[in-house]
C-alpha cells in the first residue's frame, strides 16, 4: 500500500484523458479489519495495455509508468503501523496489465501513510477504529489522490472544460475505481460510501459515473468515511486464520522486502546508465 502507487493512479488517471485509444485505469481497495484491530489492506492497481504503449512514446520517463507501481526504500519509510507487505504479482488480463499486493497490520490505528516533501511532512492516510456497544466504528480520514490540482480545475473557464471533456470522454471506456471495507459485524450505517451489503461497505466510480471533467477531478479529492457495524460475526476460527495468515506474512516480508528493494536499486542503476 504505497503513497506513490495510489498517487501515480491518480496522476495517470488524468493523463489518461490525453491520449487517444490510451483506454483506462482500474484500481480496487479492499480493507478487512478484525474485532481488534488487525486486518490487512489489498491493492489492485490496472492499466490498459495500449495506455502502456502509447506513454512509451512520451520519451524519457515515458516507459518507466509500470515502475510507479512498485515499492522502494522511500515507501517504506512512509508507511508506518504496516507490519508486513506481500510481493506485488503482475498479470495481464484481458487486455490490462494488473498489479495486485496485500498490506498487513496488527492496529489499524497505528497504520498512516505519510508525504514528504525535503523536511516537511503530510499525512495522507489515516484510520480511527474503536468498539461502540456490541459493534465497532472505523472512520477513514483519505487525502492520498488529493494533490490541489482539483482546485485548480474548478478555476477553469466553464468553456475550457467542456473542450477537454469533449476530448476526454471517449476514452474513459471501463474506467474503474472502487474502495470497499469489511467489518467485524454486519454494517449499519455509512458515510462517504455508496452501499453496504453485510459486512461490507464499498463506493465504486465507473465510467458512467464521470459525465464531466469536474467529475473526475472530485473522484481524486480528500475524502473522510465512516463505517459502524454491529456485534462481531467473526468466528474462533475465522480469527485463528487470519492469524496463521499474519503471522505467514510477517516471517515472509524480510526476504520479500530484501528482494524488492535491490530490484528497485537495479532499475535505478539501470536508468542512470542508459540516461
Amino acid at each position: 500500500m504505497t503513497l506513490k502507487a495510489v498517487r501515480a493512479f491518480a496522476v495517470l488517471a488524468t493523463l489518461a484523458l490525453l491520449f487517444p485509444s490510451a483506454g483506462c485505469l482500474k484500481f480496487q481497495e479492499e480493507l478487512v479489519v478484525n474485532p481488534d484491530g488487525s486486518g490487512k489492506m489489498t491493492l489492485t492497481f490496472g492499466m490498459s495495455q495500449a495506455f502502456i504503449e502509447k506513454m512509451k512514446t512520451m520519451g524519457p520517463g515515458g516507459g518507466d509508468v509500470d515502475d510507479k507501481f512498485s515499492m522502494d526504500a522511500e515507501d517504506l519509510e512512509n508507511c508506518e503501523g504496516v507490519v508486513a507487505f506481500t510481493k506485488p504479482v503482475k498479470e495481464k488480463k484481458d487486455g490490462y496489465e494488473l498489479t495486485k499486493f496485500t498490506a498487513y497490520f496488527e492496529d489499524i490505528n497505528k497504520v498512516k501513510m505519510w508525504e514528504k516533501n525535503g523536511e516537511k511532512k503530510k499525512l495522507k492516510l489515516s484510520f480511527s477504529f474503536k468498539k461502540e456497544g456490541e459493534g465497532h466504528v472505523l472512520e477513514v480520514d483519505d487525502k492520498f489522490t488529493d494533490d490541489g490540482d482539483g482546485d485548480k480545475m474548478d478555476e477553469m473557464p466553464e468553456e475550457t472544460k467542456d473542450q477537454i471533456w469533449d476530448q476526454a470522454k471517449p476514452l474513459l471506456k471501463g474506467f474503474e475505481m472502487s474502495k470497499g471495507v469489511k467489518m467485524p459485524g454486519a454494517v449499519t450505517a455509512v458515510e462517504g460510501f455508496a452501499t453496504k451489503e453485510g459486512r461490507v461497505a464499498q463506493t465504486k466510480i465507473v465510467e458512467a459515473d464521470l459525465k464531466t471533467l469536474a467529475d473526475l477531478g472530485k473522484s481524486m479529492k480528500a475524502s473522510k468515511r465512516k463505517v459502524v457495524s454491529g456485534k462481531s460475526q467473526m468466528t474462533d476460527e475465522d480469527l485463528a486464520a487470519f492469524k496463521k495468515e499474519l503471522d505467514e506474512a510477517k516471517a515472509a516480508w524480510p526476504k520479500i522486502k530484501e528482494e524488492m528493494l535491490a530490484e528497485a536499486e537495479k532499475k535505478k542503476k539501470d536508468k542512470e546508465k542508459s540516461e
